[in-house]
């Protein structure tokens, strides 16, 4: 009697333990449904933009939420050369929230007849009418060299907001013309130091009506007045 009444208890005990595992499966399975992506939102651009960015996303609805991984959205976003820095937030249990921060425009590139934003993010952007004051770039550096260019800039006293021209020479040196068009003639090296001197000879008053720095010849300074 014994025997049987301790097979008895086992065998609830064994059917106690199937329950739990099929129910915590079950549960498990509905969880998972219940995390397939159903929204997703895109901010920082134009309208338009962030409709575009959305819609190159739609292949991403329905699939889990848990399983998307950083390197999906890397193969989408990369394209569009608006965007500097993004950042995506998984909302529970079925929300996407892409934030964008647009890149900064630094300047208008005019390549091919063709004008072009430049991005601090070292892209091109399509260019349209705008009340930017941005300085235009001629000749046809690499991108990346003028971007390294820009960083120098800023990085010295020379201020970036007072320049109305940038020309890239085939002899791989930079000219700057000013909005009181003056033009500084960079050598090819120490542009740092160049800048500097440039930007501090500019705020004396004797060289207001300066029309030309020639700074190209080594430890001189070549000065043309209006």
């Amino acid at each position: 009697m014994m025997l049987q009444l301790k097979d008895k208890k086992v065998k609830i005990f064994f059917y106690f333990i199937i329950f739990l595992i099929l129910s915590t499966i079950q549960i498990q399975k509905q969880v998972l449904i219940n995390l397939k992506i159903s929204e997703i939102e895109v901010k920082g651009l134009s309208f338009e933009d962030n409709l575009t960015i959305k819609n190159s996303l739609r292949e991403l609805e329905n699939k889990n939420l848990l399983f998307v991984k950083k390197k999906i959205f890397d193969q989408k976003i990369k394209d569009y050369n608006l965007i500097d820095t993004y950042n995506v937030k998984k909302i529970f249990p079925n929300k996407i929230i892409i934030e964008i921060e647009k890149t900064k425009f630094v300047g208008v590139f005019l390549k091919n007849d063709k004008k072009y934003f430049i991005g601090k993010n070292g892209k091109l952007i399509d260019y349209y009418k705008n009340n930017y004051e941005l300085p235009l770039v001629f000749g046809n550096p690499k991108l990346s060299l003028l971007i390294k260019f820009f960083k120098v800039i800023e990085n010295s006293k020379f201020d970036f907001s007072s320049i109305k021209e940038i020309r890239f020479l085939k002899s791989g040196r930079w000219d700057i013309k000013d909005k009181n068009n003056t033009l500084i003639k960079l050598p090819s090296q120490k542009l740092l130091s160049k800048l500097n001197l440039t930007g501090e000879l500019l705020k004396n008053e004797k060289f207001q009506n300066t029309k030309v720095i020639d700074l190209r010849i080594k430890n001189q300074i070549i000065v043309t007045d209006g």
